[in-house]
């Protein structure tokens, strides 16, 4: 709930920057108001999806015209780009449909409309191998809103504003795709001119390389509502100094203290990058927060505590140890509680574990699914939590013998907890995990 009202705040930034931008580039189109000249709808194209294009809609079907039918001067438009997990080729596909659902919703609080999108990803209940050369790797999704300025009494200028967000997808692993990032940008930027929409060669491998240098770089800066990830800094960044790009990146999740470090401006104007979390707490507050609870609350001293970490950067950064210890007294004075007191200071004990973990949960429910014999007397209230594709994905090696490592990784978990047991005996442990299901209690 926290990332997703912090990824609403983060879009209506985005737009509220938008909005003024449009009014500006409308202005000299506010003398064009007659009816019968402005196209307020967009035309339906019954022909094929374009390139790279698995789903569509009737009015948008291709990534590089998401605009048909709107001239230049009949409507204003602004263009971003959004980062979000991988639907296909990370574990994370729940976490794209939430955020694809609050997008639609801050944009409808923002006055917009879903006008149509066009996918690269294929419909849900198909097969990644079935989509012939991958193409969301190097083409980017699209979302197009609409707002109807006509509607307001006494609006002048462009009686139509779109709004034309691209989407590319990411993992915790290997961060964004180069080419359907890149070419993402390049689209984004065509679309800020305010000139003709992008064409075909604004994608592919050429997007990748660098452009003559701008004026400034705020004219070729693009806004970016991501990364969803920490673990995604890293290839952006690669991507912006390959490419000679210039990005505001703007996450709604992303909570790791040490991600403010990737922002740098080129000293010849080459390519730039700045970072901004939306997040309420980052991950060092979370944790001296968490400390301070179990310190004030239950009496629980910090070297008292086992701290589970996934094997990511995420993970990692859970690992700052002083600098969350040091937050723990001003956690402690926020909650209204004594300071903290525990003798030395003692740290706490870190301990990592294979991501996707949540295998062996899916194992478990898959078995109980087979033994089931007769049907439950009480109905559920409540769904379970559906494990079944707890172990697919392409972000991490693949598996060869699932039956056989998903019983090896439950051997090697128990026999970590039978340590601890033994030879640490924690009073309480912390699980620190990117997927919701590596974090549920096994």
């Amino acid at each position: 709930m926290a990332a997703t009202l912090a990824f609403a705040i983060a879009l209506a930034f985005v737009l509220a920057v938008a909005g003024a931008s449009a009014h500006a580039q409308a202005a000299p189109a506010s003398a064009a108001t007659d009816d019968d000249a402005l196209a307020e709808t967009a035309v339906v194209d019954p022909a094929l999806p374009g390139p790279g294009v698995l789903v569509d809609s009737a009015s948008v079907r291709d990534v590089f015209d998401p605009l048909p039918g709107v001239a230049a001067g009949e409507a204003a438009w602004r263009a971003a780009l959004a980062t979000l997990p991988d639907p296909v080729e990370s574990r994370m596909g729940r976490s794209f449909d939430i955020e694809v659902a609050t997008l639609v919703r801050s944009f409808q609080f923002g006055g917009y409309v879903l006008q149509g999108h066009a996918m690269p990803w294929p419909a849900p209940g198909t097969k990644a191998e079935d989509a012939a050369g991958r193409p969301y790797r190097s083409t980017p999704g699209v979302l197009v809103f609409r707002r109807d300025a006509w509607r307001t009494p006494g609006h002048l200028g462009p009686r139509m504003h779109y709004f034309v967000l691209y989407l590319v997808g990411e993992s915790p692993t290997f961060g964004v795709r180069p080419l359907a990032f890149c070419g993402a940008v390049r689209q984004a930027l065509a679309l800020e001119a305010g000139g003709d929409r992008p064409g075909r060669d604004d994608g592919g491998r050429d997007s990748m390389a660098p452009r003559p240098l701008p004026r400034s770089a705020a004219s070729t800066r693009i806004a970016v509502l991501g990364p969803s990830f920490s673990g995604s800094l890293a290839s952006i960044a690669a991507t912006a100094r390959q490419a000679g790009l210039h990005l505001d990146l703007m996450s709604p999740s992303a909570t790791v203290a040490s991600n403010r470090h990737i922002a740098w401006e080129d000293d010849e104007g080459r390519h730039s990058l700045r970072y901004r979390t939306f997040a309420q707490w980052d991950q060092v507050q979370q944790m001296a927060h968490l400390f301070a609870y179990l310190e004030t609350v239950h009496g629980i001293c910090p070297g008292d505590v086992v701290v589970l970490t996934e094997e990511s950067a995420f993970g990692q950064g859970s690992e700052e140890t002083e600098t969350q210890l040091a937050g723990e007294r001003a956690a402690a004075e926020a909650m209204a509680a004594p300071a903290p007191a525990c003798a030395e200071r003692p740290q706490p004990t870190y301990l990592q574990f294979p991501q996707n973990i949540s295998t062996i949960r899916a194992e478990h429910a898959r078995l109980d699914h087979e033994n089931a014999r007769n049907p439950e007397l009480v109905p559920r209230r409540f769904l379970e939590l559906d494990m079944r594709d707890a172990g697919t994905s392409l972000d991490l090696p693949p598996v060869y013998q699932p039956e056989l490592s998903t019983r090896s990784d439950e051997l090697s978990l128990q026999q970590l907890m039978d340590a601890l047991g033994v030879y640490v005996r924690p009073r309480a442990v912390m699980v620190v995990a990117t997927d919701v299901r590596d974090r549920r209690r096994h």
